[in-house]
């Protein structure tokens, strides 16, 4: 809990405060006998370990804190199922690099670890494997630019588990987070026509250079709508033929 509310936050939170933190949270959880917390008490235990004159003072672990109480978030009972139920949830109240929109799917991303830490690995014939669970997160650049532990977790956890995880976003660099590396871990990467193309991405993804670099960024620069690229696994094992295939889609199901 205490790192998830410093990662969440862009401001530098000194090592006094971090520990503060790690401590209120320990405080809170005593005091509810390892019953779930709130924000409100895990702020109240902060302040409990702060002198007078500091406790009358915002700092940035009070500001993350205060922002989360006020906009009151998150119920205190967890009564929906991840699961078993679909849900969508809009942030477009939220400026998409804050730390109210960076909670929101800090939080919502560490219950599915919860969760999926639990359950039995999924069930794999000779034709198919179980899926459970699509968790799709749109404008993914934000949640890629900070040591956004859940997100990684999950990704291990979930590979496994039937989870497929969709990180949809315009700008290519930012699955090179410093963090991780996420896509080299995709699976499916698809991309559809860009803006701009980040070469350094495109020789990553699918281990080309040369002419065949240069017959890829072609083939995405030409994309219409509706078209996608995406790998070809098999060219890429027989070492022979084009390493990436273009696929035309009507409608999604």
């Amino acid at each position: 809990m205490a790192n998830a509310l410093c990662a969440i936050d862009n401001a530098r939170i000194s090592a006094n405060m971090s520990n503060r933190l790690s401590e209120a949270v320990i405080n809170a959880y005593r005091r509810t006998e390892n019953r779930p917390i709130t924000f409100e008490l895990i702020l109240e235990a902060y302040q409990n370990l702060q002198t007078d004159k500091d406790r009358q003072k915002d700092d940035s672990v009070k500001s993350v804190l205060k922002q989360l109480i006020r906009n009151n978030l998150f119920a205190e009972v967890d009564t929906i199922n991840l699961i078993s139920d679909s849900y969508i949830v809009k942030m477009d109240s939220f400026p998409k690099d804050g730390p109210l929109a960076k909670a929101i799917v800090f939080f919502i991303i560490s219950k599915l670890n919860t969760i999926y830490e639990t359950l039995p690995k999924q069930a794999v014939s000779d034709e198919c494997v179980e899926i459970r669970h699509f968790t799709i997160i749109d404008e993914a650049h934000y949640m890629l630019d900070f040591d956004n532990k859940p997100l990684r977790d999950l990704i291990a956890v979930g590979r496994n588990k039937g989870l497929s995880i969709i990180l949809a976003t315009q700008n290519m660099d930012s699955y090179k987070s410093k963090y991780f590396d996420f896509y080299a871990n995709a699976q499916y990467p698809l991309i559809m026509k860009q803006q701009s193309i980040t070469d350094s991405v495109i020789k990553d993804l699918f281990g080309v250079s040369g002419y065949e670099f240069n017959e890829i960024k072609e083939a995405i620069s030409s994309l219409s709508l509706g078209e996608l690229i995406i790998k070809d696994p098999t060219a890429i094992a027989l070492g022979m033929g084009k390493k990436f295939k273009k696929i035309k889609t009507s409608h999604l199901i």
